[in-house]
């Protein structure tokens, strides 16, 4: 009887290996997206990261890994071509039957132009290569500034984090509806965590509304708008270039 019992045991564990459903293979481009991608698929797999360590997705040039995972992949999470340009060609030669999901382009996530004010302008003569020494020319093609006029540091905006988890969860519960449960969970939790975070920054935060500073590149203005906070201008005016002596 218990031979019988363990011989039904193992012809159901091999019939249910059969017929089970691989995890998505989902990649994405950068840290922050990786950490909300993380979240949503935490218990099920883990997406590929492109853009690891201290590398800057506007000079990236792709790795053997990373164009072995786009090969295969189910879906990919990018910002957009004015963030990782890199990822144009590579997701249409590389992986053109992947689902792409372009963030800056969800009708949920809200987005702001790129600020022309005067200190978030060159300075005339003074960023002008033939007068700094200490200028260095910014590489073609990846300046993220081609992006249409639009700041792509989207994530920074709380109530766009929500929204990127939120069509991460239907996008994956889409191509993998038996582990749909777990991504609208995890979704879930996430939006209460957010929210609390949400309100923590908020108190923190208050002492410093109205207060301007200086950042070393524009990159923080979802996060200022979310929080109340007055920006005075960049010392950097592109990611691909370093800032001069007299712009500093």
């Amino acid at each position: 009887m218990r031979f019988l019992v363990l011989v039904i045991a193992t012809v159901f564990l091999i019939v249910s290996a059969t017929f089970a459903v691989a995890a998505p293979r989902v990649v994405v481009s950068i840290k922050p997206i990786h950490s909300l991608l993380s979240t949503v698929m935490q218990g099920v797999s883990e997406p590929h990261l492109i853009v690891r360590g201290s590398a800057s997705p506007h000079a990236f040039v792709l790795r053997p890994s990373d164009a072995a995972a786009l090969e295969t992949a189910d879906l990919v999470f990018w910002i957009g071509a004015g963030m990782e340009n890199f990822l144009v060609d590579a997701i249409s030669g590389l992986a053109p039957n992947a689902k792409s999901i372009v963030l800056s382009e969800l009708d949920s996530v809200t987005l702001l132009p790129l600020r022309s004010d005067a200190e978030f302008e060159p300075l005339g003569d003074l960023d002008h290569p033939e007068n700094d020494e200490a200028y260095e020319e910014a590489p073609e093609g990846h300046n993220h500034a081609s992006s249409g006029g639009v700041d792509l540091h989207v994530w920074l905006s709380p109530a766009n984090a929500a929204a990127i988890v939120s069509q991460a969860a239907d996008a994956l519960t889409e191509i993998d509806p038996g582990n749909g449960p777990t991504y609208r969970d995890n979704a879930a939790a996430f939006q209460l965590q957010l929210a609390a975070l949400q309100s923590q920054l908020i108190a923190q935060l208050q002492p410093f509304r109205g207060t301007p500073f200086i950042s070393f590149h524009d990159a923080y203005q979802y996060f200022e708008a979310s929080f109340g906070l007055q920006s005075a201008g960049v010392i950097n005016l592109s990611p691909e270039s370093q800032p001069g002596a007299r712009r500093v």
